[in-house]
């Protein structure tokens, strides 16, 4: 499955059990909500000044342990 995300949040639509504009599930979409909530939350609690370090850092370690996992 392709990542497909709404080109902003008012265009994700509720009825049903997917998106009409992205085709997610709602089910996905809470997920990766609450996800990046959790992280947000994360990082002001920790204070990072640099952010985007941050988040490059996690980027290539789940990467990483997504393609170890696929193996």
């Amino acid at each position: 499955m392709k990542f497909r995300p709404c080109i902003n949040r008012n265009a994700c639509t509720e009825g049903g059990t997917h998106c009409h504009a992205c085709g997610r599930s709602h089910d996905e979409i809470e997920t990766t909500r609450h996800l990046t909530t959790e992280l947000s939350n994360f990082i002001i609690d920790m204070d990072y000044e640099n952010i985007d370090e941050f988040l490059d850092y996690l980027n290539r370690k789940i990467i990483k342990k997504t393609k170890h996992a696929k193996t």
